[in-house]
């Protein structure tokens, strides 16, 4: 029987690479979601992704109600106009829409009677949405969203 390894070095680095996401989505209220804090130092590494991985996704379900399709297109057409191919486009307004619904929520704009849903497929990867607020057509993205800059430096 073959011996399996296990390396920490994937989930350490799925981990950081999920950084920027973090960092813009961790204050986010999540009403009903429980969090515990686990040390750094203590815990392995694939739990502190999990830890990681379950409140973003905590995050983006409570910003679903705020979630616009109109800003999420504006977003979409201008990533494909700024040279994006169509999945990273996708990707981008999806970022940029999540950004946007931090704010209105963060800024108590009510929420929204038709909301938009990031499709399933795309959420179960953070990666990606976590790289494309790195993307350099996001900030410009924002500021014609009318989001400041601030918001996609991740605060």
């Amino acid at each position: 029987m073959e011996r399996i390894r296990h390396s920490k070095r994937p989930a350490q680095g799925r981990s950081h690479a999920s950084g920027p996401w973090w960092r813009a989505l961790r204050q986010v209220p999540t009403p009903g979601a429980i969090r515990v804090t686990l040390p750094w130092w203590r815990a392995p590494p694939a739990v502190l992704l999990t830890g990681r991985k379950t409140a973003l996704y905590d995050a983006i379900l409570a910003l679903t109600p705020y979630c616009d399709s109109a800003v999420r297109e504006f977003a979409y057409r201008s990533a494909l106009r700024n040279g994006d191919d169509e999945t990273h486009a996708a990707v981008t307004a999806d970022a940029a829409m999540l950004l946007i619904a931090r704010d209105r929520q963060r800024t108590g704009t009510e929420q929204l009677q038709e909301t938009t849903r990031i499709p399933a497929h795309r959420v179960r990867d953070l990666f990606p949405l976590s790289l494309a607020l790195t993307s350099p057509v996001l900030p410009n993205l924002l500021n014609q969203l009318g989001t400041p800059k601030k918001a996609a430096h991740h605060e």
